[in-house]
């Protein structure tokens, strides 16, 4: 189920998100699942990546700060 959350990133910028879906691991550990709509193909797979790297950081960082858990993988 999507989370929303609400978050200040280092005191200044605010930062409002869902995040698709949080799957809670064994001890304190979390992988966060943003599920993507966008047409790809293989040869861009890399760019999308790189395009959605900041996106993925501020909910790793949100995750971890706000529900006290270590992200260890994304999805």
């Amino acid at each position: 189920s999507e989370l929303p959350f609400t978050y200040v990133y280092k005191g200044f910028k605010k930062v409002e998100r869902v995040v698709d879906e949080i799957l809670i691991k064994e001890k304190g550990r979390a992988a966060i699942v943003d599920f993507k709509t966008s047409y790809t193909i293989q040869q861009n797979i890399g760019e999308l990546v790189v395009h959605y790297k900041p996106q993925f950081f501020i909910y790793t960082v949100a995750v971890e700060e706000i529900l006290g858990l270590a992200v260890d993988e994304g999805v």
